[in-house]
């Protein structure tokens, strides 16, 4: 990238100085989020180079972005940048999803729309974004679910939170960090909280608090109209486990409601094995109760893709289970903003 004088202040070369600097924070959080292999097909999509590990990978996209080749014309800041906000909110996340009355969700929608593109409040975390804290032990850092980016992708606007925590970890306590996202749907009327999955499954009930409290102070619709009663998806693990049609089972327990022990297959990676025909020879316990899908894991192939793969999961306690209750899903590497559209609606169709 060229380099800019700094006696100059003609407004081209500090236009170029606010795009160097853009594009240092974009490439600084290349890599500080897992995923690699769904962010470069994320990549792929708008014609970046996309081989090797995180490091080259950084090296190749800075050279995309520079490069005069008319091939290379979609390689762009704005480019690199939705993507990475695409990667960020819909990446890997566990779902809870609030469906909202109709003048509700317009509310909603008029309220973020009014907010416009940048984050509220000004913070370490939201300058950083999309970078993360470089964490080290002994440096005190700013806690909280703080709101760092609205944007108007993926069919609806994404709210994207940074949540930075201290939990004891052995014999100290040490930061974590990592961002969520709440979606807003333009033509669907419901909210969708999602956790990353980078923190502990131990965590989510606090984090979702701590979430909501967030998005509701900064989109102002109060009364417990956008973080009511979530979904329970209790009847779509069995809807989806009955249904041959519905992507394949790559990992499963059945269980019956009155005995603690469960049946548990995986045929994990390997994309032409279902569990569900293992799964069914748990049909009755030597107690003569009936089993019933406790927790699965399902793929689904991307159209017109054969090795890549959207996963959904579904892994209530088992106390929640036993009350017929499963309010959140795990969602992961969805093609695009159609494919994840559509197995959400599925959902509540089979909920």
């Amino acid at each position: 990238m060229g380099s800019v004088n700094s006696q100059t202040t003609s407004p081209q070369s500090t236009s170029q100085v606010a795009t160097d600097i853009t594009l240092d924070k974009l490439l600084a959080s290349v890599g500080q989020t897992e995923g690699l292999t769904y962010f470069r097909f994320l990549l792929e999509n708008v014609g970046f180079s996309t081989t090797g590990r995180w490091g080259s990978l950084r090296e190749r996209i800075k050279t995309d972005i520079e490069s005069k080749d008319a091939n290379k014309a979609r390689c762009t800041v704005g480019a690199l940048a939705d993507t990475i906000d695409r990667f960020l909110s819909s990446a890997n996340h566990r779902y809870e999803i609030v469906e909202l009355d109709s003048a509700t969700a317009t509310l909603l929608r008029t309220q973020i729309a009014a907010m416009g593109t940048q984050a509220r409040t000004n913070s370490q975390v939201v300058n950083l974004y999309p970078s993360k804290f470089d964490l080290e032990d002994g440096v005190t850092y700013e806690t909280g679910v703080k709101l760092c980016k609205v944007s108007d992708i993926n069919g609806g606007y994404a709210l994207i939170y940074s949540s930075v925590r201290i939990k004891q970890n052995s014999y100290k306590l040490a930061h974590s960090q990592a961002f969520h996202t709440v979606f807003v749907p333009h033509t669907s009327d419901r909210v969708e909280y999602r956790l990353s999955c980078e923190i502990r499954k131990s965590d989510t009930l606090d984090e979702l608090k701590q979430l909501k409290i967030a998005f509701v102070n900064d989109v102002n619709v109060r009364g417990g109209k956008v973080d009511g009663t979530p979904v329970n998806f209790f009847e779509a693990i069995k809807s989806l486990y009955e249904d041959q049609n519905a992507g394949r089972i790559s990992w499963g327990r059945v269980a019956t409601f009155e005995e603690k022990p469960h049946q548990t297959s995986s045929a994990c990676n390997d994309p032409g094995h279902c569990c569900r025909p293992e799964l069914a020879k748990h049909d009755v316990s030597a107690n003569g109760n009936t089993y019933h899908p406790f927790q699965i894991t399902l793929r689904y192939l991307y159209p017109n893709h054969d090795d890549f793969e959207m996963e959904l999961s579904f892994d209530p306690t088992r106390t929640h289970w036993d009350a017929k209750k499963c309010e959140s899903i795990v969602i992961k590497e969805p093609k695009d903003s159609l494919m994840l559209s559509n197995i959400i609606n599925t959902l509540l169709l089979r909920s």
